[in-house]
Parts: structure tokens; sequence; C-alpha cells
């Protein structure tokens, strides 16, 4: 399986399960944040590939949905913060499956 692949199969496994939530309470804008390791702005394919699995379950960004993304420094310590600092400011939390391991040590 290509990396995008499953990538996109995590994501939309974890849209889908906040789906029924959203039929529940029309007009809700669901934040949805995301920790990115690095710098500089967030990786681009991370938020295309986020976005676009938003849009084919018909997610809107800006009209039903926000995206933020957090920024880390890449070492566990740091990641840890980022997951803690954006947790209670959104709604769904997507972290990338190393990131995940390391934050939760």
């Amino acid at each position: 399986m290509r990396r995008r692949d499953f990538i996109g199969a995590i994501y939309g496994s974890a849209l889908a399960l906040s789906g029924g939530a959203a039929a529940q309470q029309p007009g809700k804008v669901w934040r949805i944040g995301s920790v990115v390791p690095g710098t500089a702005k967030p990786d681009k394919f991370f938020a295309e590939v986020l976005e676009q699995r938003l849009a084919d379950l018909g997610h809107v960004q800006g009209r039903d949905i926000v995206l933020v993304h957090q920024l880390s420094d890449p070492q566990p310590d740091k990641i840890a913060e980022a997951v803690s600092s954006l947790a209670p400011q959104v709604d769904l939390l997507v972290v990338r499956g190393s990131i995940a391991a390391m934050a939760a040590k």
C-alpha cells in the first residue's frame, strides 16, 4: 500500500467516525487541529490530503470546518507540548503515527 493511500485511509476513518455527530448538530463549525513537526509552514501534502478527504465527505473549509495546524519542533517533549496546547481548542485532533507515539510517551 502506498503511503498516500494509507494516510488517506487513516484520515478518512477518523473523519467518518465524526460524521455522525456532525449530522446531529446542523450549523456547527467543527475545529480540526493537526500537529505538524517542523518550523516552517505545515507540510503541504499533509494539509492537502486532510482537506481533500474532508471535501470528499462533504465538509468545506470555512463553512462547516476550520483546520488549525500547530507547528512543533520535531522533539518528543515539544510535540507533546503542542498536542497539549492544541487539544482544548479543537473538536478533533489529527496527528501522524510517529508523532502520536512520541506525544504519548
